[in-house]
């Protein structure tokens, strides 16, 4: 945690969200999930491709404590990006890390369009918007 905060206050993004997922974890800090969106959100805004993608899919199923909302999702998705990475790979990975509740059924759908972003599992796309409302 020294690594990234000395990291984060020489001026790296990158290790902003680095240290909120220490805060949302408590990795070597008390956790708070507030100071943690902070960093992510802070990290997002400055172009930070995989904390777009985090705050983009929190929006999606309402985790984080975070309001559930397409457009919120959208927006996160739709910002600059400064990392060359597909979306359904990092949704995979923060399934995989816990920093999102388990959810099979969602984590399996990503884990499909992460190996082939042309998949279309009709089937689990129904189910996703039966359970989340938003995909």
């Amino acid at each position: 945690v020294e690594m990234f905060q000395a990291e984060f206050d020489a001026g790296s993004w990158y290790a902003a969200g680095k240290l909120g997922w220490a805060y949302q974890r408590g990795l070597g800090v008390e956790p708070d999930l507030a100071k943690a969106l902070e960093l992510y959100r802070g990290a997002a805004e400055r172009g930070g491709t995989y904390w777009q993608y985090l705050l983009a899919h929190a929006h999606e199923m309402g985790y984080l404590g975070l309001e559930r909302s397409a457009e919120k999702a959208a927006y996160w998705r739709g910002l600059p990006k400064v990392q060359i990475d597909t979306y359904d790979c990092w949704v995979r990975n923060y399934y995989f890390d816990g920093i999102f509740p388990a959810n099979e059924t969602v984590s399996a759908y990503h884990e499909k369009r992460c190996e082939d972003p042309q998949v279309r599992d009709e089937e689990i796309e129904r189910i996703l918007d039966e359970q989340q409302g938003v995909l």
